[in-house]
């Protein structure tokens, strides 16, 4: 197939055939084509429309988010002076600091930091990656982690009265253990799949008291969001798919028998009223 040459198309949309003009068809097409334009710009202009529409209400809800964890944090109650009684030691499940409320810290002195540099220790010693201050039976909103486990590898984090800003819409499962729920003495390690967002964007604290802002992605985001639960009163059972909290309920049951033998009279929330 050749192709005509452009004055010799032109000539031939203004030359007369039978039946008709080839003109008039040459201004169909261009009708046509015209209509084709408007219709594209047209669909273009609604995505953009619907891509706009979406990014506003995405900022709706992250505002919404954002003033009700505000009201949240004005009703939590603050402290100026950190004390707490060495050598700290993991509080373990069932007991009900575990779920108690976690002051804000407003105090950012040596305290602080030696509080942080004790539950580094009782981290490394648990061979855990992360630990919050409930964890420790200080009720408090300060986490520690280091997603290395190790003392003198990786990166050693403290955030102090952390929040999530925002959760991306991607998620995933993997299993998780927690400190809290083991007992290396009695071999005995619950675990769980447990499905959260992988990437986040926190803001905090820092142990001097200057702003942190971060996005964490991953096995950190993963670490992040564990330790925020104990600070929200969350425990990571509450977070098991049906099957895996099913497959611990025994062990659940056993700590918490283990814990009334030794606290006869504290009141706790037990896993069978889940």
């Amino acid at each position: 197939m050749r192709q005509l040459p452009l004055q010799q198309i032109r000539q031939l949309c203004c030359a007369p055939i039978k039946g008709g003009q080839f003109a008039a068809s040459c201004s169909s097409s261009r009708q046509t084509l015209s209509i084709r334009r408007n219709y594209a710009r047209q669909s273009s202009l609604r995505i953009v429309a619907q891509a706009r529409k979406s990014l506003m209400l995405r900022e709706l809800e992250r505002n919404k988010a954002e003033a009700k964890e505000d009201q949240e944090d004005s009703q939590l109650p603050s402290v100026s002076n950190l004390q707490w009684d060495s050598p700290l030691d993991i509080v373990r499940y069932p007991d009900p600091r575990l779920r108690a409320k976690n002051a804000k810290i407003a105090v950012f002195d040596e305290s602080l930091k030696q509080l942080a540099a004790e539950m580094f220790e009782i981290m490394y010693r648990d061979q855990g990656v992360g630990l919050a201050a409930p964890q420790v039976g200080v009720n408090v909103r300060l986490m520690v982690y280091n997603p290395e486990g190790k003392k003198g590898e990786g990166q050693e984090w403290i955030l102090v009265n952390p929040r999530i800003v925002s959760t991306g819409r991607g998620q995933d499962t993997m299993a998780e253990g927690c400190l809290s729920f083991q007992d290396i003495s009695k071999d005995m390690f619950i675990t769980g799949h447990i499905t959260r967002p992988s990437t986040v964007k926190v803001k905090a604290q820092d142990e001097n008291g200057a702003k942190v802002s971060l996005s964490l992605t991953d096995f950190q985001a993963r670490i992040f969001q564990h330790e925020y639960d104990h600070l929200q009163g969350t425990l990571f059972h509450d977070r098991m798919n049906k099957e895996d909290l099913e497959t611990a309920k025994p062990e659940l049951i056993f700590m918490e028998k283990l814990f009334e033998k030794h606290h006869p009279n504290v009141q706790i929330q037990s896993v069978s009223q889940s």
